[in-house]
């Protein structure tokens, strides 16, 4: 068993994905807004041994609120997480919606704006189009189907783990500093 461990906080789009199928120590933290992450991050301690986090929420407050003071707090955690954890890889999942629904202008500028923070601050932006772009959200436009979206969107953020760290191997890594973005896997 490796001695890798990978934590997801994540809003209700990852319910159905398993933690396994991402990483064999993976861990899933429900955190349905930015609110919680913010506090969530706060009480991280900082002695962890874990290596890789993501970070999948932010529907929620694109549907309470215009945005900006969401994406704000999100990336005011993600940067806290870095503090606390230097060697840690951070991910963000790209929000999720149907080109269709009322929040899909919301949610296109909450990722450009996710995706140049990630860019800027050396973490990974993951893109999940193979999702979006197919029939496998549910009728609410948001959430995953059970089966090809979950284990899609797992699929996503196991790839988008650097190397080691998806292989488990018990070698310690450094994060890419180039800031990458991870765009699925190739088919």
């Amino acid at each position: 068993m490796s001695h890798s461990k990978v934590v997801v906080f994540c809003d209700s789009t990852l319910n159905d994905v398993r933690p396994r199928g991402i990483h064999p120590n993976c861990v899933k933290i429900k955190c349905p807004t930015s609110a919680d992450l913010q506090r969530l991050s706060q009480e991280f301690p900082s002695d962890s041994d874990v290596q890789g986090i993501t970070v999948a929420t932010g529907i929620n407050d694109l549907r309470d609120s215009d945005g900006p003071e969401a994406i704000s707090s999100i990336q005011s955690s993600m940067l806290r997480l870095q503090d606390i954890l230097p060697r840690a890889s951070l991910q963000f999942s790209e929000i999720l919606t149907k080109s269709d629904h009322p929040l899909c202008s919301r949610v296109k500028n909450a990722n450009a704006d996710m995706k140049k923070f990630c860019e800027d601050k050396f973490m990974t932006f993951v893109y999940h189009k193979d999702i979006v772009n197919n029939p496998v959200l549910l009728p609410d436009g948001i959430h995953p189907s059970s089966v090809d979206g979950a284990s899609q969107l797992a699929a996503d953020l196991r790839y988008a783990l650097p190397r080691q760290l998806a292989r488990g191997n018990r070698r310690s890594f450094s994060q890419n500093r180039r800031g990458s973005q991870y765009k699925g896997p190739k088919r």
